[in-house]
C-alpha cells in the first residue's frame, strides 16, 4: 500500500495536482506510523526499523511541505528496498 500511494503522490506532483499529492503522501505517512506502532521492541532489530521508519516519515513530511518529486522518489526507493528485504526474510523463514 505504501508503495502504491507513494506512486500516486508522485503522479500528483507531476500533474501539479496538489490535493492528490497531499492525500496520497498522508496515506503513506499513516502506513509508516502504523508500522512503527506495531514494532515489537523486545527484539533488537525493532530499533533499526524504528530509525528507518522515522527517517521515511520525516522525508514524507518534507515532500508534502514542498511537493518535492526528488524526495518522493527517494522515499519510493526506500519503500521498495524495505519490501524486497522483507520478501527475502520471509523466504528464509519458510526455508
Amino acid at each position: 500500500g505504501a508503495i502504491k500511494f507513494c506512486n500516486k503522490a508522485i503522479e500528483g506532483v507531476k500533474e501539479k495536482n496538489i490535493q492528490k499529492a497531499h492525500d496520497n503522501i498522508c496515506k503513506v505517512e499513516n502506513i509508516i506510523v502504523e508500522f512503527q506502532a506495531t514494532l515489537d521492541h523486545k527484539y533488537e532489530v525493532a530499533k533499526d526499523f524504528d530509525i528507518i521508519y522515522d527517517y521515511i516519515y520525516r522525508k514524507l513530511v518534507e515532500a508534502n511541505m514542498h511537493k518535492d518529486l526528488e524526495v518522493l522518489e527517494e522515499v519510493l526507493s526506500e519503500l521498495r528496498d524495505l519490501r524486497d528485504n522483507w520478501k527475502i526474510i520471509m523466504q528464509k523463514a519458510h526455508a
